[in-house]
């Protein structure tokens, strides 16, 4: 079982103190939101994590400090998907996500077909790069160029890559940011199974509603502080949503699981808590791709 260490994590920028000494402790098998405000620090402590941006303060994997290691070794056990990116380059989908192999490959350049097709060193790159083209709804366009692409659907390729890698810790930020309600339920549940896997999932989320739904814990950010890290029903509280957020919620169960649904901005002359109906209808048992 994964185990990802966080000590006294800080991020300064421009004078700026970004994440201000974080420690986190998230095992395997575990679904983290980040949440917060615009601003609060959740891109910048994920960064930090995969060590893509200067910061103090230790990361351990499985014992081993993230700092120290070498850049391959890390790439081989953490997937990073970034928050947005264009991709100029002229690639098919498939051969895109085939990009998340390099860090497994003997020469890790060599990452198209028929590179693959003339070395001798066996791997089973193709079968985990289609599975990943699967889960994400991809396969039926795995021929067709990037630029054809919607927004929606190339976030999801750039979530294929990152699946690809398959590695042990996968750091997400706003994965939903771009999609349809279908797509991100399907993407959460994705990330939900990922985690049940044994993986460490690092997922940064603005829909409060998908955070509180589907995340195992989360973590409470805002100026770069924590302001609370526990499981949703003790975290997305009636008065941190006020302090953080200055948001009123609709707050609920359905199936012994909390939900959330922010409803208006906060003024003084509001009650800060609405509560909805015990009775709550049926929905669906499962979605699925079609």
């Amino acid at each position: 079982m994964k185990r990802l260490e966080v000590h006294s994590l800080s991020v300064r920028h421009e004078g700026r103190t970004r994440v201000d000494d974080i420690s986190l402790d998230i095992a395997g098998g575990t679904l983290f939101g980040l949440i917060g405000p615009n601003g609060a620090g959740k891109s910048s402590l994920l960064k930090a994590i995969a060590q893509l941006i200067p910061h103090s303060g230790d990361v351990v994997l499985d014992s081993y400090k993230l700092e120290k290691v070498s850049a391959l070794w890390r790439a081989r056990r953490l997937a990073y998907l970034a928050q947005s990116g264009e991709v100029a380059w002229p690639m098919n989908v498939q051969d895109f996500v085939m990009l998340g192999r390099l860090p497994h490959r003997r020469d890790s350049l060599s990452w198209s077909r028929r590179a693959r097709q003339q070395t001798a060193q066996p791997n089973n790159d193709d079968e985990i790069v289609r599975q990943a083209l699967e889960q994400t709804g991809l396969w039926n366009m795995s021929t067709r160029y990037l630029d054809q692409l919607s927004g929606g659907e190339l976030a999801r390729v750039r979530l294929a890559r990152a699946l690809a890698v398959d590695a042990g810790v996968l750091l997400a930020d706003e994965p939903c940011a771009s999609l349809d309600p279908f797509h991100q339920l399907k993407v959460m549940e994705l990330l939900q199974m990922q985690s049940r896997q044994g993986r460490v999932v690092i997922v940064v989320l603005h829909d409060l509603t998908l955070a509180s739904r589907f995340c195992d814990q989360l973590l409470l950010l805002h100026e770069g502080q924590v302001v609370a890290n526990g499981t949703p029903r003790t975290v997305l509280t009636p008065d941190n949503l006020q302090q953080v957020y200055r948001v009123q919620a609709i707050h609920g169960e359905y199936r012994d699981q909390p939900y959330i649904v922010p409803w208006q901005s906060s003024t003084p002359e509001m009650p800060p808590v609405i509560t909805a109906p015990a009775s709550t209808p049926d929905l669906p048992k499962e979605i699925t791709f079609k």
